[in-house]
């Protein structure tokens, strides 16, 4: 089975580019998207550089909107997988 979770980082990380808001919804959307396959891609792939990508990707999230779905958990999670990548 064929995990696409490198196209996806690719695709949504110019999508996000592309689209000029960044903090209204659909750039929260975006975004937030591109954060779920970048923690995919690292985690699959044992990537600390997407790693450390998803983590600042979930900061600029933050700033824009704190309560925002599950920024925060996600904010957390990326940071116990960098601590693990970093480990290994």
């Amino acid at each position: 089975e064929k995990e696409w979770y490198d196209e996806a980082v690719v695709t949504l990380r110019d999508a996000a580019e592309s689209y000029d808001t960044a903090d209204d919804a659909l750039g929260k959307e975006l975004n937030y998207d591109k954060l779920r396959a970048q923690i995919a891609a690292a985690n699959h792939n044992n990537d600390l550089d997407m790693a450390e990508e998803a983590s600042k990707t979930a900061s600029d999230i933050l700033r824009s909107d704190i309560n925002y779905k599950n920024i925060r958990d996600l904010k957390t999670q990326v940071a116990d997988l960098i601590k693990r990548l970093k480990n290994e």
